[in-house]
């Protein structure tokens, strides 16, 4: 996660530095570090990141569970912890998961498959095909109109955002 995508889901969450520092359990400095670019990012905070983005937006967005999308055998299925655990919508947040016939335990490496999977996007994009960035501007969060931002400042951030990915 670089620093631009990680201002961009603290702005689509609506937190300012200091409330999303507490949400993370580290400093309101550890996250102007991750978003100037002076730090990088951990795979722990990404994660939690993440997960905080979907929990944010599950309640507004119907995803079919990844073994669905992806046709899994009942085999395949009872050995990957997303079918254990009815988390199909969730896949790319556990480790342990069989994806691509492999199974995927190192976070990083997890992420740069999940990144190009329609489980993991379908999350982040509209039912028009724009990514996450376009439909947050769209779409924000009840939570941003408590932030003081205008709409067309949010709009830049994810703008900026998604041309850096």
């Amino acid at each position: 996660m670089n620093s631009t995508e990680f201002s961009g889901i603290r702005h689509s969450l609506g937190k300012s530095q200091a409330q999303l520092a507490r949400l993370l359990s580290v400093s309101p400095r550890a996250v102007q570090s991750f978003e100037q670019g002076w730090r990088k990012v951990p795979p722990s905070t990404e994660r939690q990141m993440l997960f905080l983005l979907f929990m944010g937006r599950a309640q507004t967005t119907r995803i079919k569970p990844c073994w669905e999308r992806k046709e899994c055998d009942l085999k395949t299925k009872k050995k990957c912890p997303a079918w254990e655990f009815r988390a199909g919508n969730l896949c790319w947040f556990i480790n342990g998961t069989i994806c691509g016939g492999k199974v995927q335990d190192n976070w990083s490496k997890k992420m740069q498959l999940c990144r190009q999977c329609e489980v993991f996007r379908a999350f982040y994009s509209s039912s028009s095909g724009a990514g996450i960035w376009t439909t947050l501007s769209r779409t924000p969060m009840v939570a941003n109109e408590q932030s003081g931002q205008s709409e067309s400042t949010q709009a830049r951030h994810f703008e900026v955002a998604e041309k850096a990915r």
